[in-house]
């Protein structure tokens, strides 16, 4: 079977995915909006969604070459690109993409989980499409407007996913709703680990920014490497609740990061999450 046949591919678009992602990152309370006016099931789909959009852009941009340069003649951009430790400048930048790739992948309940292609728009349900077929779309040249990430005008997002921390994404944007819900609202665990999720994109995002402007890898501050251990803190609190494995995002993460500044016990030995490529089976933990 090639490479091409075994992926699994979302296809995401937004009515306004500058605003959505910018309030997902900015969201502080799943249950309700900063002026008190309560969100709705649409509303927490949608956040998760951009959550997990946002957190392959920012990974992947953190690699050492960046994204690769949209194609000339449309324009697309795809996520879900190759990720391996070694790619990334130092172990503190990979420390930094790994535990953000890792709330990707802590996010399903313990258990097997399908994972189809699928078609996405804002929060509404997804369209499930039967394994392998195509999809095609594109997104515009990122920009370089001031905020978390560089936000994108038009809202079309292809995530290709050939490895575990993609495949974690493409569920996270076809969960059912009620679990969604569940997890946004009951689950104490899930909802600190992706409000400091939020945060730690920020983080890393505007580090690479000012890394591109820069021209050069710049080291991660101490308060900056602070966020992202409370960030690896609340999924070790969150692996240790449901009694799972802490996963390996991909490649590389654990030999390369667990070096990084002296992190040895802030890394999970334990790779906790297989994804079968197939028909998307999806092994959340042993």
């Amino acid at each position: 079977m090639s490479a091409q046949a075994q992926a699994t591919t979302w296809q995401h678009t937004d009515s306004d995915l500058s605003k959505s992602l910018a309030f997902a990152l900015a969201a502080t309370d799943y249950r309700k909006r900063l002026d008190g006016t309560p969100l709705t099931t649409t509303d927490r789909t949608r956040i998760t969604r951009n959550l997990a959009i946002a957190t392959l852009y920012a990974v992947e941009s953190a690699r050492a070459g960046g994204l690769p340069a949209p194609n000339e003649m449309d324009g697309a951009l795809r996520l879900g690109n190759e990720v391996h430790g070694a790619l990334f400048p130092s172990r503190e930048h990979c420390y930094a993409a790994s535990t953000l790739g890792r709330t990707l992948l802590l996010f399903a309940d313990p258990g097997l989980h399908t994972v189809y292609d699928a078609v996405s728009h804002d929060g509404d349900p997804a369209e499930i499409k039967p394994t392998g077929s195509k999809m095609i779309g594109s997104l515009v040249t990122p920009t370089n407007e001031a905020g978390a990430i560089p936000l994108l005008i038009v809202g079309t997002v292809i995530v290709v996913a050939y490895a575990a921390m993609a495949f974690s994404a493409c569920y996270m944007a076809q969960v059912n709703a009620t679990v969604n819900d569940r997890k946004l609202t009951e689950d104490a665990f899930t909802q600190r680990m992706l409000t400091t999720q939020a945060r730690a994109i920020t983080l890393v995002s505007d580090h690479t920014q000012t890394e591109r402007a820069a021209g050069h890898p710049i080291p991660y501050a101490p308060q900056e490497l602070s966020l992202l251990d409370a960030l690896l803190g609340t999924q070790r609190d969150l692996a240790k609740h449901t009694k799972t494995p802490l996963p390996d995002p991909f490649a590389g993460a654990v030999d390369s990061a667990k070096k990084a500044v002296g992190r040895v016990a802030a890394i999970g030995m334990d790779l906790g999450l297989v994804a079968a490529a197939a028909g998307g089976l999806y092994l959340a933990t042993k």
